[in-house]
């Protein structure tokens, strides 16, 4: 009972700093304030929403350029809790620096709730919940008031009593969030048990392995089933019993298990062993075994570049639709409030959607999954235009679906990499999948200031398709037989 209770609390302290890290969605929300502040009281003063979702695209990027980092610097320091605390608090230092920067200028403004912004959640990256973005809309513009100022098309605020909150803002959030980060991971820990033990047996076909390496903390595996070594000076921890029992070999005449890494069994290695023209695998004799990958090591497999291409091209729908719903939404909804609740939903779409597509991931598999939900994001984007016929609630529905569709990347991605690649390196592993950002981001805020203006809305939402439709491809080429 001690133990659950422990653990409940513990999952309570990390959602603490879960909705710190996850505010990064709420730039949509916060974008029409922070573009319409910088407008009327900094520099430039004909920013507009093409050019400051750069600030978007640089915390995309720097979270993927240092998400890597993190997860080097947490095998380093041993600490998990060090490492997610070095993270939060830098993403909250630019959160308080953004005070002075937002009154100053758009590149500073970039440069503290983007890059550190970025950088901060990069090294302590978590599922993000979006009952930040109401909180915002409510301390900015209490009153619900409506933008006033229409300027090609796009819509932006004037007023005193809205634009002057927006410095203050980040001095509030600021705070919040280094306080929860505090006191989130100061009461979170490593569950016990967790560390690896210095032998490993593994049973298969009533076949018992055990092994060790030079005493090292390593899991090791026999590849002759037949001949397994006998380390009987070493304790009874390491006899090696084989199946048949048909006696034992000299000790001059067995071979020492390889020096692997932890082990895991894939299917789909089993495949393109098949494929590469080798023998089969005997009957009764287990499937092949390898070693979970290093970073060096999955940067030679293929299927890496596939799912780092698959993610980058994905990313392109996530960084347009986090950034811009919101503005777009002004073009025919003149309700604030409501454009606030339509940033709720979206959060609560986007944390049901990972739990949702991680179930067909474990049920069906990852491809599945995949195939899935960039199906239901393409056709979703291709009918958005739809929702200026269809009113808000049309747009309601329509936002929440695409951050449901589009959260699969965020659960089923680090699945996936964690499946074909093994999990002890997976920190690093998957900081390099998710370095493919650092492109889609800079991509997306290219696209979106060079072409907006030229094909408008609708034309962005067809890009936007057609890279989530290249993702479906990708899937369906490089991974149909797993």
């Amino acid at each position: 009972m001690a133990v659950t209770i422990q653990g409940g609390i513990v999952i309570a302290a990390c959602v603490m700093v879960h909705l710190t890290l996850g505010t990064i969605f709420t730039f949509g929300n916060l974008n029409p304030y922070i573009t319409s502040y910088i407008r009327k009281h900094a520099t430039p003063s004909d920013l507009d929403y093409s050019t400051s979702v750069w600030i978007n695209s640089l915390a995309a990027m720097f979270q993927g350029v240092s998400m890597y980092f993190g997860g080097v610097v947490e095998r380093r320091l041993n600490n998990p809790r060090i490492t997610v605390l070095m993270g939060a608090w830098f993403q909250s230092f630019g959160i308080f620096l953004t005070y002075f920067t937002v009154q100053h200028s758009f590149a500073l403004t970039m440069l503290t709730y983007g890059v550190m912004f970025g950088l901060g959640i990069g090294f302590a990256y978590a599922i993000p919940l979006g009952v930040a973005m109401r909180i915002q809309t409510a301390y900015v513009n209490p009153h619900n008031l409506t933008p006033d100022i229409t300027d090609k098309g796009e819509k932006y605020f004037s007023q005193d009593e809205v634009l002057d909150r927006v410095p203050k803002l980040f001095l509030l959030l600021g705070g919040c969030y280094a306080t929860m980060q505090f006191i989130g991971l100061f009461v979170s820990a490593v569950p016990p048990g967790s560390e690896p033990k210095p032998t490993a047996k593994v049973e298969l076909n009533d076949v018992k392995v055990s092994s060790v390496r030079d005493g090292a903390k390593e899991e090791g595996v026999q590849h002759d089933y037949e001949n397994v070594p006998n380390d009987a000076d070493k304790g009874a921890d390491n006899d090696v019993h084989s199946a048949a029992e048909a006696g034992t070999k000299r000790e001059d005449e067995t071979e020492k298990p390889p020096a692997t890494d932890e082990v895991v069994i894939t299917n789909h290695l089993a495949d393109e062993i098949a494929q590469a023209g080798e023998s089969p695998t005997p009957p009764l004799t287990p499937p092949p075994i390898v070693g979970n990958l290093t970073a060096k090591q999955m940067l030679r497999c293929g299927r890496f570049y596939i799912l780092w291409c698959m993610f980058l091209a994905i990313g392109q729908g996530i960084n347009f639709v986090g950034a811009l719903y919101k503005a777009y939404g002004q073009t025919f909804i003149d309700n604030d409030r409501f454009l606030a609740w339509v940033g709720t939903l979206s959060a609560v779409c986007n944390a049901s959607g990972r739990i949702f597509w991680g179930f067909i991931a474990d049920r069906f598999s990852f491809p599945v999954s995949f195939m899935c939900f960039f199906t239901s994001f393409t056709v979703l984007m291709l009918t958005l235009r739809l929702t200026s016929l269809g009113g808000q609630w049309m747009f309601l529905v329509w936002v929440g679906l695409l951050f449901f569709s589009f959260s699969g990347s965020f659960s089923v991605m680090p699945t996936a990499c964690a499946r074909l690649f093994g999990t002890k390196h997976y920190s690093s592993n998957y900081g390099l999948v998710f370095s493919s950002q650092v492109i889609t981001a800079a991509l997306s805020a290219v696209l979106t200031s060079q072409l907006k203006n030229a094909i408008g809305w609708n034309g962005m939402f067809c890009m936007v398709a057609g890279f989530s439709l290249l993702s479906f491809i990708l899937t369906v080429v490089g991974f149909r037989k797993v």
